[in-house]
């Protein structure tokens, strides 16, 4: 009777350990799921790689890594891993911009139940002797290119030497530029004017470079930008009509057209150079913003000899009286 009773709770015992014992389809294990990269100099490129193992008895699929900023980028990862192989994420971390602790989260988007999106960090100290962040500045749409434009690029300092300027280069005689003492050796400001007349109607980008000796002795490029909007604005300027979704059914397209002006505006000689295209004018605020509407009814198609229609108008009082014409084109997918 022992005999027996010894043999059965052998035999149990084994049971319980195969069980205890067997795999999980899906498991996976990081080496580790946090990287401290420790203390860099600011502009380091940080190189950190996230190792795993597959544990399970299923193939393990990356789908996708996600970073949670533009200063990392995901290197060439292993998509597939099969079961008890290992496998690695890397990804390179720039510092550029930064100062101080970091700590930033990539998701990692798997085919495992539960756990289908990880999240692994990556985290450190960056130290930066000089901080200027922005490095470029929108000063907006300006209506009035008779007047001057102002900015400034705030500038923290981390050095207990002097803080040396040697040069500040303009990108051009109407921009002048200097600095301010907010805090000595801590905190300056570089502030710039740009004298008109200003440029008009393009978007204007203009580069000034601060250049710090002493220590650092480096180059800071610097940028600000800013638009004189042309007095009145039409977009879009080409409308694309998909031809697959009209053949079933209607569509519309709206082309708008904006006041910058302080004169009533109003759409004259309004013509379309074809057929079978509904279109009207609506004001959607009074002297300051219309719409015209296309409507394309189903089955609407382009002629054989005409693969391109014009919609074309003027605004009244614009200052530049404008022959406006709108392309309207097939679109195929």
């Amino acid at each position: 009777m022992t005999r027996k009773i010894y043999c059965f709770t052998i035999i149990a015992f084994c049971l319980s350990v195969s069980v205890g014992c067997e795999k999980k389809p899906f498991d996976i294990k990081f080496e580790k799921e946090t990287i401290d990269f420790g203390t860099v100099d600011a502009g380091e490129n940080v190189e950190a790689v996230f190792r795993f193992k597959n544990l399970g008895t299923e193939t393990i699929e990356i789908k996708l890594v996600r970073p949670t900023c533009g200063c990392i980028i995901a290197g060439d990862w292993d998509q597939t891993v099969e079961p008890g192989e290992t496998g690695r994420i890397p990804v390179t971390f720039n510092s550029g911009v930064y100062e101080g602790e970091v700590r930033k989260v990539n998701y990692v988007d798997t085919n495992i139940p539960g756990r289908e999106s990880i999240s692994l960090v990556l985290k450190g100290i960056v130290y930066n002797p000089v901080v200027i962040n922005p490095k470029t500045t929108w000063l907006g749409m300006i209506l009035n290119e008779e007047e001057p434009l102002h900015g400034s690029f705030p500038i923290k300092y981390n050095l207990d030497s002097p803080f040396e300027v040697t040069d500040i280069v303009l990108p051009d005689d109407k921009t002048t530029a200097w600095i301010e003492t907010v805090k000595p050796l801590e905190e300056y400001i570089l502030k710039f004017t740009v004298q008109p007349p200003l440029q008009k109607y393009d978007p204007v980008s203009r580069k000034i470079i601060l250049r710090i000796g002493g220590k650092i002795n480096k180059d800071y490029v610097l940028y600000y930008s800013y638009q004189v909007p042309p007095p009145i604005q039409v977009n879009p300027m080409v409308v694309e009509v998909d031809m697959e979704k009209v053949s079933s059914e209607q569509i519309e397209r709206r082309i708008n057209i904006k006041s910058n002006i302080e004169s009533p505006i109003s759409i004259i000689d309004l013509k379309f150079d074809g057929t079978g295209v509904g279109y009207s004018v609506e004001e959607l605020r009074k002297d300051m913003f219309l719409q015209i509407p296309l409507v394309f009814p189903v089955g609407f198609t382009f002629p054989e000899d005409k693969k391109i229609f014009y919609l074309s108008f003027r605004v009244k009082n614009d200052p530049r009286d404008i022959l406006y014409k709108i392309r309207i084109e097939a679109f195929q997918r």
